[in-house]
């Protein structure tokens, strides 16, 4: 009976109230309210020296919620980043301008917000003068990719009692784009003659000009200014010069924003190391001349090269978001009917369902990310376990860098 009644007692039957009720009163200024009204009720009922005591709470109420209201109220601010690019965990310099047109000044302002899901470094001003501009600039290091700010910049400041946070949105006069990680690959896997486009990168593709490799005997169709007159006379018959032309490969990645996170890496964080693994392929193979292009759900960058290219690639980079499955069919592109390099970037249990996955080629290469489980269709071309691994997966994992070109 006893525990029943205590188990009954313990029972929240309003949990949203008692939630704003915790929130009201279970902090420096519910409680001051609550002890200047108790002590004017004191006042009333009991003896007059308690009105005293519930005037000054009352006083202390009013001056730590209105001053910090006009202290906000009377300021202006704006923040801007020291440049429009940065990599993660890379420096960056912030630089924060407050202006003041209060005839009094205005002390412990500091800045809230603006991070993308991680706790924010407090930075602000300690004082600023009447009338005057104060200006102040610190390092700060993007956590993980994306555009900051992410959510708006407040500036705060609870002077003179730290009862109340009133707050001022702050003008954001540029945006920061943060890359994500990436890490040294190997050079790009072979492919066939026939998935060659005319570049300039010499590949083993014979052609009709490019440097000299080798003699064959004539065939029907050749040029004549290709015979090899010496070597013609030498065996008495046709031989003309095989060229070796330029050609660049091409490749398109396709990042699977819509894969759900694996525990070994960091749940939520898959879909970072995803990006991560997708943007050192398309930067490393962009570097040695390829034609790139990325893919994902809800858009592309065609295929291209040069320096160009690998700002589109990384921006894009810097902006893919998690999706739900199925939001769609997976844009490869539009070189959808050329012949690439297509490479999919995926996680275990993603790759376990790919065949069943609308517009999914079948002659795509998978990067896989998380560790072996059962009931796993085919070997991916590439598995990464575990984060440590991805550097030495990247720059050791498939045949090409093993044994060369």
């Amino acid at each position: 009976m006893v525990s029943n009644l205590s188990r009954w007692i313990r029972v929240d039957f309003f949990p949203k109230t008692s939630q704003r009720v915790r929130h009201v009163f279970y902090q420096p200024l519910g409680i001051l309210i609550v002890a200047s009204l108790m002590s004017l009720a004191c006042g009333v009922f009991l003896h007059a020296q308690a009105f005293s005591l519930g005037g000054c709470l009352l006083a202390i109420v009013i001056l730590g919620t209105a001053w910090p209201w006009f202290c906000a109220k009377g300021i202006l601010g704006s923040v801007s980043f020291g440049s429009d690019r940065a990599l993660e965990r890379q420096p960056v310099t912030v630089h924060l301008a407050v202006t003041n047109r209060l005839p009094w000044p205005v002390h412990g302002l500091f800045i809230r917000g603006g991070n993308n899901g991680s706790e924010d470094d407090n930075r602000g001003l300690s004082t600023i003068p009447a009338r005057s501009i104060a200006r102040c600039s610190w390092k700060w290091s993007p956590p993980r990719r994306g555009i900051y700010p992410a959510k708006p910049l407040i500036a705060r400041t609870g002077f003179p009692f730290g009862l109340w946070m009133a707050g001022k949105t702050l003008d954001c006069a540029s945006k920061l784009t943060v890359w994500p990680e990436t890490f040294p690959v190997g050079p790009m896997p072979r492919i066939g003659p026939e998935d060659m486009a005319e570049g300039c990168i010499t590949m083993g593709k014979s052609g009709n000009f490019g440097e000299f490799s080798g003699a064959r005997h004539y065939r029907q169709g050749d040029h004549q200014r290709r015979i090899h007159w010496p070597l013609t006379a030498r065996h008495d018959r046709l031989i003309v010069r095989e060229l070796e032309a330029p050609t660049r490969p091409a490749a398109i990645i396709f990042i699977d924003n819509s894969a759900p996170g694996v525990d070994s890496f960091g749940g939520d964080a898959t879909m970072d190391w995803i990006v991560r693994v997708a943007a050192s392929l398309a930067t490393g193979w962009l570097d040695e001349g390829v034609l790139v292009g990325l893919g994902w759900y809800g858009g592309h960058v065609p295929a291209s090269s040069g320096s160009f290219q690998r700002t589109r690639l990384l921006d894009a980079a810097a902006s893919i978001n998690l999706v739900s499955a199925g939001s769609g069919r997976p844009a490869w592109g539009d070189q959808q009917g050329q012949n690439l390099l297509k490479v999919l970037v995926t996680t275990e249990p993603a790759h376990l369902t790919a065949r069943e996955s609308p517009g999914f080629v079948e002659d795509h290469r998978s990067v896989v990310l998380g560790q072996v489980t059962s009931g796993a269709c085919r070997a991916p071309w590439l598995r990464i376990e575990h984060p440590d691994r991805v550097r030495i997966r990247l720059m050791e994992g498939w045949m090409e860098t093993r044994h060369g070109d």
